[in-house]
Protein backbone atom coordinates (compact mmCIF):
# COMPACT_ATOMS: atom_id res chain seq x y z
CA UNK A 1 0.00 0.00 0.00
CA UNK A 2 1.46 3.35 -1.03
CA UNK A 3 -1.16 5.45 0.76
CA UNK A 4 -0.18 7.64 3.72
CA UNK A 5 -1.98 9.51 6.48
CA UNK A 6 -0.79 12.80 7.93
CA UNK A 7 -0.90 13.48 11.68
CA UNK A 8 -1.09 17.11 12.80
CA UNK A 9 -0.10 17.52 16.44
CA UNK A 10 -0.08 21.03 17.88
CA UNK A 11 1.12 21.08 21.48
CA UNK A 12 2.15 23.72 23.95
CA UNK A 13 5.65 24.38 22.65
CA UNK A 14 5.60 23.26 19.03
CA UNK A 15 3.58 21.86 16.14
CA UNK A 16 4.39 18.78 14.08
CA UNK A 17 3.18 17.23 10.83
CA UNK A 18 4.14 13.58 10.40
CA UNK A 19 3.29 11.26 7.51
CA UNK A 20 2.76 7.59 8.42
CA UNK A 21 2.30 4.42 6.44
CA UNK A 22 0.05 1.48 7.40
CA UNK A 23 2.82 -0.11 9.48
CA UNK A 24 3.12 2.98 11.66
CA UNK A 25 6.47 4.02 10.21
CA UNK A 26 7.25 7.73 9.98
CA UNK A 27 7.78 8.51 6.33
CA UNK A 28 8.34 12.26 6.66
CA UNK A 29 8.25 14.84 9.43
CA UNK A 30 8.05 18.61 9.67
CA UNK A 31 8.07 20.59 12.90
CA UNK A 32 8.26 24.19 14.07
CA UNK A 33 8.52 25.77 17.51
CA UNK A 34 5.92 28.22 18.77
CA UNK A 35 7.07 31.65 19.93
CA UNK A 36 7.16 31.98 23.74
CA UNK A 37 3.85 32.27 25.55
CA UNK A 38 2.88 35.67 26.92
CA UNK A 39 2.95 35.42 30.72
CA UNK A 40 2.44 37.93 33.50
CA UNK A 41 2.48 37.74 37.27
CA UNK A 42 -1.29 37.60 37.67
CA UNK A 43 -1.58 34.07 36.33
CA UNK A 44 -2.35 35.24 32.80
CA UNK A 45 -0.97 33.05 30.01
CA UNK A 46 -1.94 33.77 26.41
CA UNK A 47 -0.86 32.55 23.00
CA UNK A 48 -1.37 33.95 19.54
CA UNK A 49 -3.44 31.50 17.47
CA UNK A 50 -1.84 32.99 14.35
CA UNK A 51 1.57 31.95 15.73
CA UNK A 52 0.31 28.40 16.20
CA UNK A 53 -1.11 28.23 12.68
CA UNK A 54 2.09 29.68 11.28
CA UNK A 55 4.07 26.91 12.97
CA UNK A 56 1.61 24.21 11.94
CA UNK A 57 1.35 25.31 8.31
CA UNK A 58 5.13 25.58 8.15
CA UNK A 59 5.37 22.04 9.53
CA UNK A 60 2.96 20.77 6.87
CA UNK A 61 4.90 22.45 4.06
CA UNK A 62 8.15 21.00 5.37
CA UNK A 63 6.65 17.52 5.60
CA UNK A 64 5.19 17.79 2.09
CA UNK A 65 8.55 18.92 0.74
CA UNK A 66 10.19 15.87 2.28
CA UNK A 67 7.55 13.61 0.75
CA UNK A 68 8.38 14.96 -2.69
CA UNK A 69 6.56 12.95 -5.32
CA UNK A 70 4.52 11.15 -2.65
CA UNK A 71 2.44 14.16 -1.55
CA UNK A 72 -0.55 12.79 -3.46
CA UNK A 73 -0.29 9.58 -1.42
CA UNK A 74 -1.63 11.41 1.66
CA UNK A 75 -5.30 10.38 1.79
CA UNK A 76 -6.38 11.79 5.17
CA UNK A 77 -5.30 14.12 7.95
CA UNK A 78 -5.74 13.49 11.70
CA UNK A 79 -5.83 16.62 13.90
CA UNK A 80 -4.96 16.68 17.60
CA UNK A 81 -4.06 19.71 19.69
CA UNK A 82 -3.49 21.05 23.18
CA UNK A 83 -6.76 21.33 25.07
CA UNK A 84 -8.54 24.11 26.96
CA UNK A 85 -6.84 26.90 25.01
CA UNK A 86 -9.70 29.19 23.93
CA UNK A 87 -9.86 31.79 21.15
CA UNK A 88 -12.49 34.60 21.40
CA UNK A 89 -13.57 35.41 17.83
CA UNK A 90 -15.90 37.49 15.71
CA UNK A 91 -18.64 35.75 13.75
CA UNK A 92 -16.22 35.11 10.87
CA UNK A 93 -13.65 33.49 13.20
CA UNK A 94 -11.24 36.44 13.40
CA UNK A 95 -9.51 36.40 16.82
CA UNK A 96 -10.38 39.43 18.96
CA UNK A 97 -7.43 38.77 21.27
CA UNK A 98 -4.80 36.10 21.83
CA UNK A 99 -6.04 32.73 23.06
CA UNK A 100 -6.47 32.18 26.80
CA UNK A 101 -4.00 29.34 27.25
CA UNK A 102 -4.65 26.16 29.17
CA UNK A 103 -1.82 27.16 31.54
CA UNK A 104 -3.71 30.36 32.42
CA UNK A 105 -4.67 30.23 36.12
CA UNK A 106 -6.94 33.28 36.32
CA UNK A 107 -10.41 32.86 37.74
CA UNK A 108 -13.67 34.60 37.00
CA UNK A 109 -16.00 36.35 39.39
CA UNK A 110 -19.23 34.44 39.90
CA UNK A 111 -22.32 36.59 40.02
CA UNK A 112 -25.80 36.52 38.60
CA UNK A 113 -28.38 33.84 39.24
CA UNK A 114 -29.41 32.43 42.60
CA UNK A 115 -28.45 28.95 41.33
CA UNK A 116 -24.94 30.12 40.45
CA UNK A 117 -24.50 31.73 43.86
CA UNK A 118 -25.68 28.51 45.51
CA UNK A 119 -23.28 26.40 43.46
CA UNK A 120 -20.35 28.72 44.22
CA UNK A 121 -20.99 28.35 47.97
CA UNK A 122 -19.55 24.83 47.72
CA UNK A 123 -15.75 25.46 47.58
CA UNK A 124 -14.82 22.78 45.05
CA UNK A 125 -17.80 23.58 42.80
CA UNK A 126 -17.13 27.29 43.11
CA UNK A 127 -13.56 26.69 41.97
CA UNK A 128 -14.71 24.68 38.96
CA UNK A 129 -17.24 27.28 37.85
CA UNK A 130 -14.89 30.21 38.45
CA UNK A 131 -12.36 28.59 36.11
CA UNK A 132 -14.91 28.36 33.31
CA UNK A 133 -13.37 30.09 30.33
CA UNK A 134 -16.59 32.07 29.99
CA UNK A 135 -16.36 33.57 33.48
CA UNK A 136 -12.63 34.18 33.07
CA UNK A 137 -13.09 36.08 29.81
CA UNK A 138 -16.06 38.02 31.18
CA UNK A 139 -14.07 39.07 34.27
CA UNK A 140 -10.61 39.82 32.89
CA UNK A 141 -11.57 41.09 29.41
CA UNK A 142 -15.13 42.44 29.65
CA UNK A 143 -14.81 44.48 26.44
CA UNK A 144 -13.65 41.41 24.52
CA UNK A 145 -16.45 39.36 26.07
CA UNK A 146 -18.98 41.90 24.84
CA UNK A 147 -17.62 41.62 21.28
CA UNK A 148 -17.28 37.81 21.21
CA UNK A 149 -19.55 35.91 18.83
CA UNK A 150 -17.58 32.66 18.64
CA UNK A 151 -15.51 31.10 21.44
CA UNK A 152 -13.42 28.33 19.95
CA UNK A 153 -10.92 25.85 21.35
CA UNK A 154 -7.67 26.05 19.44
CA UNK A 155 -8.57 22.79 17.70
CA UNK A 156 -11.74 24.30 16.18
CA UNK A 157 -9.93 27.49 15.18
CA UNK A 158 -7.26 25.42 13.43
CA UNK A 159 -10.06 23.49 11.72
CA UNK A 160 -11.15 26.82 10.22
CA UNK A 161 -7.70 27.19 8.69
CA UNK A 162 -7.77 23.63 7.36
CA UNK A 163 -11.35 23.17 6.15
CA UNK A 164 -12.83 26.67 6.19
CA UNK A 165 -15.27 26.22 9.07
CA UNK A 166 -15.26 25.64 12.83
CA UNK A 167 -16.11 22.02 13.68
CA UNK A 168 -14.86 19.98 16.63
CA UNK A 169 -15.30 16.79 18.63
CA UNK A 170 -16.28 16.24 22.30
CA UNK A 171 -12.73 15.18 23.22
CA UNK A 172 -11.56 18.77 22.73
CA UNK A 173 -13.65 19.89 25.71
CA UNK A 174 -12.24 18.63 29.03
CA UNK A 175 -13.64 20.13 32.19
CA UNK A 176 -17.05 21.74 32.54
CA UNK A 177 -18.93 22.76 29.38
CA UNK A 178 -22.61 22.93 28.36
CA UNK A 179 -22.27 19.44 26.94
CA UNK A 180 -23.90 16.10 27.67
CA UNK A 181 -20.73 14.03 28.25
CA UNK A 182 -22.54 10.73 27.74
CA UNK A 183 -24.02 11.63 24.36
CA UNK A 184 -21.24 13.97 23.19
CA UNK A 185 -23.73 16.66 22.26
CA UNK A 186 -24.41 20.21 23.43
CA UNK A 187 -27.24 20.41 25.93
CA UNK A 188 -30.60 21.21 24.38
CA UNK A 189 -31.24 23.85 27.06
CA UNK A 190 -29.40 26.98 28.12
CA UNK A 191 -29.14 26.39 31.88
CA UNK A 192 -25.57 25.08 31.94
CA UNK A 193 -24.45 27.54 29.26
CA UNK A 194 -25.77 30.40 31.39
CA UNK A 195 -24.07 29.04 34.52
CA UNK A 196 -20.77 28.94 32.61
CA UNK A 197 -21.27 32.33 30.89
CA UNK A 198 -20.75 30.66 27.49
CA UNK A 199 -23.69 31.13 25.11
CA UNK A 200 -24.28 28.01 23.05
CA UNK A 201 -24.18 30.07 19.85
CA UNK A 202 -20.49 30.73 20.52
CA UNK A 203 -19.55 27.04 20.32
CA UNK A 204 -18.83 24.92 17.23
CA UNK A 205 -20.87 21.98 15.98
CA UNK A 206 -19.61 18.60 17.14
CA UNK A 207 -18.88 15.34 15.33
CA UNK A 208 -17.88 11.99 16.79
CA UNK A 209 -14.23 11.10 17.16
CA UNK A 210 -13.07 9.33 14.03
CA UNK A 211 -15.48 11.27 11.81
CA UNK A 212 -14.47 13.88 9.28
CA UNK A 213 -14.44 17.46 10.50
CA UNK A 214 -14.54 18.41 6.83
CA UNK A 215 -12.32 18.40 3.76
CA UNK A 216 -9.09 20.28 3.15
CA UNK A 217 -10.04 23.57 1.51
CA UNK A 218 -8.58 24.97 -1.68
CA UNK A 219 -6.98 27.87 0.22
CA UNK A 220 -5.37 25.50 2.74
CA UNK A 221 -4.12 23.28 -0.08
CA UNK A 222 -2.55 26.27 -1.76
CA UNK A 223 -0.85 27.38 1.46
CA UNK A 224 0.36 24.00 2.71
CA UNK A 225 0.77 21.65 -0.25
CA UNK A 226 -1.93 19.26 0.95
CA UNK A 227 -4.37 17.91 -1.62
CA UNK A 228 -7.72 19.70 -1.54
CA UNK A 229 -10.71 17.51 -0.75
CA UNK A 230 -9.05 14.93 1.53
CA UNK A 231 -10.74 14.45 4.93
CA UNK A 232 -9.52 16.06 8.15
CA UNK A 233 -10.42 13.55 10.86
CA UNK A 234 -11.57 14.48 14.38
CA UNK A 235 -9.26 13.04 17.04
CA UNK A 236 -9.69 15.28 20.09
CA UNK A 237 -7.08 16.45 22.55
CA UNK A 238 -3.44 15.44 22.64
CA UNK A 239 -3.84 13.38 25.82
CA UNK A 240 -6.51 11.23 24.17
CA UNK A 241 -4.38 10.87 21.06
CA UNK A 242 -1.41 9.88 23.22
CA UNK A 243 -3.53 7.21 24.92
CA UNK A 244 -4.46 5.75 21.53
CA UNK A 245 -0.85 5.97 20.35
CA UNK A 246 0.19 4.01 23.44
CA UNK A 247 -2.14 1.21 22.37
CA UNK A 248 -4.84 1.76 25.00
CA UNK A 249 -8.02 0.87 23.12
CA UNK A 250 -11.47 -0.44 24.00
CA UNK A 251 -11.13 -3.88 25.55
CA UNK A 252 -7.60 -3.28 26.87
CA UNK A 253 -8.80 -2.65 30.42
CA UNK A 254 -5.57 -3.42 32.29
CA UNK A 255 -3.43 -0.66 30.77
CA UNK A 256 -2.77 2.88 31.95
CA UNK A 257 -0.79 5.43 29.97
CA UNK A 258 1.45 7.93 31.74
CA UNK A 259 2.31 11.18 30.03
CA UNK A 260 5.45 13.02 31.12
CA UNK A 261 4.64 16.20 29.25
CA UNK A 262 4.28 19.85 30.23
CA UNK A 263 1.32 18.56 32.22
CA UNK A 264 1.80 15.03 33.51
CA UNK A 265 -1.06 12.57 33.68
CA UNK A 266 -2.06 8.97 34.16
CA UNK A 267 -5.00 7.84 32.04
CA UNK A 268 -7.01 4.77 31.17
CA UNK A 269 -9.98 4.00 28.93
CA UNK A 270 -13.49 2.94 29.85
CA UNK A 271 -16.49 1.97 27.75
CA UNK A 272 -18.83 2.69 30.67
CA UNK A 273 -19.37 6.37 31.36
CA UNK A 274 -18.51 7.40 34.90
CA UNK A 275 -17.78 10.72 36.52
CA UNK A 276 -15.95 11.78 39.68
CA UNK A 277 -17.92 14.70 41.13
CA UNK A 278 -14.98 15.42 43.42
CA UNK A 279 -12.95 16.34 40.31
CA UNK A 280 -9.90 14.25 41.23
CA UNK A 281 -10.44 12.34 38.00
CA UNK A 282 -11.56 13.97 34.74
CA UNK A 283 -13.82 12.12 32.32
CA UNK A 284 -13.21 13.13 28.72
CA UNK A 285 -14.49 11.66 25.46
CA UNK A 286 -11.72 9.54 23.95
CA UNK A 287 -10.21 9.46 20.48
CA UNK A 288 -12.18 6.25 19.96
CA UNK A 289 -15.96 6.56 19.61
CA UNK A 290 -18.21 5.32 22.44
CA UNK A 291 -15.42 5.36 25.02
CA UNK A 292 -14.09 7.78 27.61
CA UNK A 293 -10.72 8.62 29.09
CA UNK A 294 -10.39 8.70 32.86
CA UNK A 295 -7.55 11.12 33.64
CA UNK A 296 -5.60 12.09 36.71
CA UNK A 297 -3.87 15.33 35.85
CA UNK A 298 -0.80 16.97 37.36
CA UNK A 299 -1.13 20.48 35.95
CA UNK A 300 2.58 21.22 36.19
CA UNK A 301 4.43 18.06 35.24
CA UNK A 302 7.73 18.25 33.37
CA UNK A 303 7.08 21.99 33.24
CA UNK A 304 8.63 21.83 36.72
CA UNK A 305 11.95 20.78 35.23
CA UNK A 306 12.01 23.73 32.85
CA UNK A 307 10.93 26.08 35.65
CA UNK A 308 13.68 24.85 37.99
CA UNK A 309 16.35 25.22 35.33
CA UNK A 310 15.15 28.72 34.45
CA UNK A 311 14.55 30.07 37.95
CA UNK A 312 16.92 28.11 40.22
CA UNK A 313 19.76 26.74 38.09
CA UNK A 314 20.40 29.35 35.44
CA UNK A 315 23.14 28.26 33.09
CA UNK A 316 22.91 24.56 33.97
CA UNK A 317 22.01 22.11 31.22
CA UNK A 318 19.46 19.35 31.70
CA UNK A 319 22.25 16.81 31.24
CA UNK A 320 24.31 18.40 34.02
CA UNK A 321 21.37 18.49 36.42
CA UNK A 322 20.41 14.90 35.70
CA UNK A 323 24.00 13.70 36.16
CA UNK A 324 24.19 15.46 39.54
CA UNK A 325 20.81 14.06 40.60
CA UNK A 326 21.82 10.50 39.77
CA UNK A 327 24.65 10.50 42.30
CA UNK A 328 22.37 11.59 45.15
CA UNK A 329 20.57 8.93 47.23
CA UNK A 330 17.04 7.72 46.60
CA UNK A 331 14.71 10.03 48.47
CA UNK A 332 17.07 13.01 48.08
CA UNK A 333 18.11 12.64 51.74
CA UNK A 334 14.74 13.73 53.04
CA UNK A 335 14.06 16.56 50.57
CA UNK A 336 10.52 16.28 49.21
CA UNK A 337 8.88 18.13 46.35
CA UNK A 338 5.11 18.49 46.42
CA UNK A 339 4.51 19.50 42.78
CA UNK A 340 1.49 21.74 43.28
CA UNK A 341 2.74 24.77 41.36
CA UNK A 342 -0.64 24.56 39.64
CA UNK A 343 -3.17 23.48 42.27
CA UNK A 344 -5.68 20.79 41.22
CA UNK A 345 -9.34 21.75 40.97
CA UNK A 346 -10.19 19.23 43.70
CA UNK A 347 -7.74 20.90 46.12
CA UNK A 348 -7.50 24.58 45.12
CA UNK A 349 -5.86 25.51 48.43
CA UNK A 350 -2.73 23.44 47.78
CA UNK A 351 0.57 25.05 46.81
CA UNK A 352 3.88 23.77 45.53
CA UNK A 353 6.48 23.04 48.18
CA UNK A 354 10.07 21.91 48.59
CA UNK A 355 10.36 20.75 52.19
CA UNK A 356 13.06 19.10 54.27
CA UNK A 357 16.16 21.18 53.47
CA UNK A 358 19.45 20.75 55.33
CA UNK A 359 22.87 22.23 54.70
CA UNK A 360 23.85 18.99 52.92
CA UNK A 361 21.44 19.47 50.03
CA UNK A 362 22.74 20.46 46.61
CA UNK A 363 21.08 21.31 43.33
CA UNK A 364 21.36 17.60 42.45
CA UNK A 365 19.18 16.82 45.46
CA UNK A 366 16.67 19.47 44.40
CA UNK A 367 16.51 18.13 40.85
CA UNK A 368 16.06 14.57 42.13
CA UNK A 369 13.35 15.70 44.55
CA UNK A 370 11.43 17.37 41.70
CA UNK A 371 11.54 14.23 39.52
CA UNK A 372 10.63 12.01 42.47
CA UNK A 373 7.80 14.37 43.43
CA UNK A 374 6.29 14.17 39.93
CA UNK A 375 6.57 10.37 39.95
CA UNK A 376 5.07 10.06 43.42
CA UNK A 377 2.17 12.31 42.54
CA UNK A 378 1.52 10.06 39.55
CA UNK A 379 1.66 7.02 41.86
CA UNK A 380 -0.99 8.70 43.97
CA UNK A 381 -2.98 9.40 40.81
CA UNK A 382 -2.75 5.78 39.68
CA UNK A 383 -4.26 4.65 42.99
CA UNK A 384 -7.09 7.17 42.63
CA UNK A 385 -7.62 6.06 39.02
CA UNK A 386 -7.75 2.36 39.93
CA UNK A 387 -10.32 3.11 42.62
CA UNK A 388 -12.47 5.14 40.22
CA UNK A 389 -12.19 2.54 37.44
CA UNK A 390 -12.73 -0.29 39.95
CA UNK A 391 -9.96 -2.38 38.47
CA UNK A 392 -6.23 -2.92 38.66
CA UNK A 393 -4.06 -1.29 36.00
CA UNK A 394 -0.85 -3.34 36.15
CA UNK A 395 0.41 -2.49 32.64
CA UNK A 396 1.99 0.97 32.43
CA UNK A 397 3.10 2.71 29.25
CA UNK A 398 4.82 6.07 29.18
CA UNK A 399 5.28 8.86 26.65
CA UNK A 400 5.88 12.58 26.52
CA UNK A 401 9.07 14.60 26.51
CA UNK A 402 10.20 13.43 29.94
CA UNK A 403 10.13 9.80 28.81
CA UNK A 404 13.16 10.42 26.61
CA UNK A 405 15.32 10.20 29.74
CA UNK A 406 16.18 6.64 30.78
CA UNK A 407 16.87 7.83 34.34
CA UNK A 408 13.48 9.54 34.65
CA UNK A 409 11.60 6.47 33.39
CA UNK A 410 13.64 4.18 35.64
CA UNK A 411 12.79 6.43 38.58
CA UNK A 412 9.12 6.24 37.59
CA UNK A 413 9.28 2.41 37.52
CA UNK A 414 11.00 2.36 40.91
CA UNK A 415 8.43 4.70 42.47
CA UNK A 416 5.47 2.85 40.94
CA UNK A 417 6.92 -0.53 41.85
CA UNK A 418 5.81 -1.79 38.43
CA UNK A 419 7.24 -2.34 34.98
CA UNK A 420 6.95 0.72 32.74
CA UNK A 421 7.20 0.40 28.96
CA UNK A 422 8.18 3.27 26.73
CA UNK A 423 6.44 3.64 23.40
CA UNK A 424 8.31 2.71 20.28
CA UNK A 425 8.14 6.39 19.26
CA UNK A 426 8.46 9.69 21.09
CA UNK A 427 5.50 10.99 19.07
CA UNK A 428 2.66 9.05 20.67
CA UNK A 429 0.10 11.85 20.19
CA UNK A 430 0.88 12.09 16.49
CA UNK A 431 0.79 8.32 16.15
CA UNK A 432 -2.63 8.24 17.80
CA UNK A 433 -3.89 10.89 15.38
CA UNK A 434 -2.53 8.82 12.49
CA UNK A 435 -4.32 5.71 13.81
CA UNK A 436 -7.61 7.61 13.93
CA UNK A 437 -7.15 8.80 10.36
CA UNK A 438 -6.19 5.28 9.24
CA UNK A 439 -9.38 3.78 10.68
CA UNK A 440 -11.43 6.54 9.05
CA UNK A 441 -10.13 5.77 5.55
CA UNK A 442 -10.65 2.03 6.01
CA UNK A 443 -7.14 0.74 6.46
CA UNK A 444 -8.36 -1.09 9.59
CA UNK A 445 -11.78 -2.20 10.77
CA UNK A 446 -11.13 -1.33 14.41
CA UNK A 447 -8.92 0.86 16.60
CA UNK A 448 -7.51 -2.28 18.17
CA UNK A 449 -6.36 -3.51 14.76
CA UNK A 450 -4.82 -0.10 14.02
CA UNK A 451 -2.97 -0.07 17.35
CA UNK A 452 -1.70 -3.61 16.82
CA UNK A 453 -0.41 -2.87 13.32
CA UNK A 454 0.85 0.71 13.68
CA UNK A 455 1.95 0.78 17.33
CA UNK A 456 5.03 -0.64 18.95
CA UNK A 457 6.59 -0.96 22.39
CA UNK A 458 10.14 0.18 23.05
CA UNK A 459 12.24 -0.52 26.11
CA UNK A 460 10.61 -1.85 29.28
CA UNK A 461 12.01 -0.62 32.60
CA UNK A 462 11.79 -3.01 35.54
CA UNK A 463 11.74 -1.61 39.09
CA UNK A 464 14.92 -2.07 41.09
CA UNK A 465 13.96 -4.11 44.15
CA UNK A 466 16.04 -2.08 46.64
CA UNK A 467 14.94 1.27 45.24
CA UNK A 468 11.34 0.09 45.21
CA UNK A 469 11.40 -0.64 48.94
CA UNK A 470 13.01 2.70 49.69
CA UNK A 471 10.45 4.55 47.61
CA UNK A 472 7.59 2.72 49.33
CA UNK A 473 8.85 4.17 52.60
CA UNK A 474 9.47 7.64 51.11
CA UNK A 475 5.99 7.68 49.59
CA UNK A 476 4.25 6.64 52.81
CA UNK A 477 6.37 8.41 55.42
CA UNK A 478 7.36 11.59 53.61
CA UNK A 479 5.43 12.40 50.43
CA UNK A 480 1.90 11.44 51.54
CA UNK A 481 2.35 12.77 55.08
CA UNK A 482 3.79 16.07 53.92
CA UNK A 483 1.21 16.52 51.15
CA UNK A 484 -1.57 16.05 53.69
CA UNK A 485 0.12 18.29 56.25
CA UNK A 486 0.82 21.14 53.87
CA UNK A 487 -2.73 20.85 52.54
CA UNK A 488 -4.16 21.16 56.07
CA UNK A 489 -1.87 24.12 56.79
CA UNK A 490 -3.02 26.01 53.72
CA UNK A 491 -6.68 25.02 53.82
Amino acid sequence: MSELVLALDSGTQSSRAIAYDAQGAQVALGSAAHPPLTVNGEGAVTQSPHDVWSALSSSIRSCMARLGSRTADVVAVGLTTQRYTMVPCTADYAPIMDAIHWLDRREGVLDGSLLLRAVSAIPSFGKIFSMSRGHVLKTVEPDVYAQTERYLPLSAWLAVQLIGEAVDTPGSFPGLWPIDPRKGQWHGHDRMANLLAIPRTWLPPLVDAGSALGMVSESCAEETGLSAGIPVVAIGGDKQAELLGAGVVAGEDRIAAISLGTAASVTTLTQKFQQDLGAKIYTVASAEPDAWCLEYMLNRGMWMVTWARRELFRGASFAELEAEAQVTPVGAEGLTCLPRWGAPVASPHERGTLIGFTEAHTRGHIYRAIIEGICMDLRRGLAVLEKQADRSLPILRVGGGGSQSDWVVQTLANVMGRSVSRGGTQELSALGAAMGAAVHVGWFDSYGAAAQQMGSIGRTFEPDSDARLLYDAVYTDLFSTRLSGIGDLLR
